[in-house]
């Protein structure tokens, strides 16, 4: 479980590459974009809750850790 968990902070790299590039390329449809990453962030948390396999929560925690990610740099562009 706690590898699981240390993929969010995987995840969170990952996204601050990707969305870094999403934000600087598409900054007119920035609400569009935040919008998106808070109900994608939404929806694997709940997702994880209900998840039996260990490998998936590995892609849910990652997933999520990228939508936080992406996140916290539309809110300060």
């Amino acid at each position: 479980m706690a590898q699981a968990i240390s993929m969010r902070g995987g995840g969170h790299a990952f996204g601050g590459i990707i969305g870094g590039v999403t934000v600087d390329r598409w900054s007119r449809y920035l609400d569009l974009l935040i919008a998106l990453n808070i109900l994608l962030y939404i929806m694997a948390g709940v997702w994880s809750a209900y998840i039996k396999r260990i490998i998936l929560l590995f892609i849910v925690f990652f997933l999520q850790g990228s939508f936080e990610s992406w996140l916290s740099l539309g809110k300060y562009t």
